[in-house]
């Protein structure tokens, strides 16, 4: 129980560190001129910067507690995107130009 109860903070904790890292990234985006399209394309970079984040630390070390964390963020992240590119593709930067 009580390892079932850490896995899941770990998974929450997960899910609003995706959810800092969308917002931190459409803060720069905004400051740097993308004001229309930085929601959009910050939620893909962060699921990109996310998986790759992922990857990188899961080959070092490997524990139940960091593959919920890394679940959690690619989660959040992963189906905001989808929402995203799915919903409205026009805001996410280099889909605007077509």
């Amino acid at each position: 129980m009580k390892r079932a109860l850490t896995i899941a903070g770990w998974l929450i904790l997960g899910i609003v560190a995706g959810l800092a890292v969308y917002a931190v990234l459409t803060l720069i985006l905004g400051a740097a001129g993308f004001y229309s399209l930085a929601m959009g394309t910050a939620m893909v970079l962060g699921f990109l910067g996310t998986v790759v984040g992922a990857v990188v630390m899961l080959r070092r070390r490997r524990s139940p507690d960091r593959y919920a964390f890394w679940v959690g963020m690619v989660l959040f992240l992963g189906v905001c995107t989808v929402q995203v590119l799915v919903l409205s593709p026009r805001l996410v930067w280099p889909l605007n130009l077509m």
